[in-house]
């Protein structure tokens, strides 16, 4: 079975990792996680969530990989300003 592509989710190439289908409100995404190692037990956010389905930013599925989320205030609340609303880099 193909995996869905961005578009399926009505999100637009240019943007889909700042409006991944997942984010939940007052979340931001981090970035995708490689799910073969350790990685996001090293990830040190208390708020860190991962997600089921990984996108390149031109919303092709990533295999292997998890999305991690972050709860907003808690990434503010450590002095770092996100990039945009929903990511923590541009």
């Amino acid at each position: 079975m193909e995996k869905p592509k961005a578009q399926e989710f009505g999100v637009k190439k240019e943007d889909f990792n700042r409006h991944h289908p997942e984010l939940q409100e007052g979340e931001i995404f981090l970035g995708n996680f490689y799910q073969g190692d350790a990685s996001f037990d090293h990830i040190k956010w208390k708020t860190k969530r991962a997600g089921s389905e990984a996108y390149t930013k031109d919303g092709e599925s990533l295999l292997d990989y998890s999305p991690v989320f972050v709860q907003r205030s808690e990434v503010e609340k450590a002095g770092i300003k996100p990039a945009t609303e929903t990511t923590i880099f541009d």
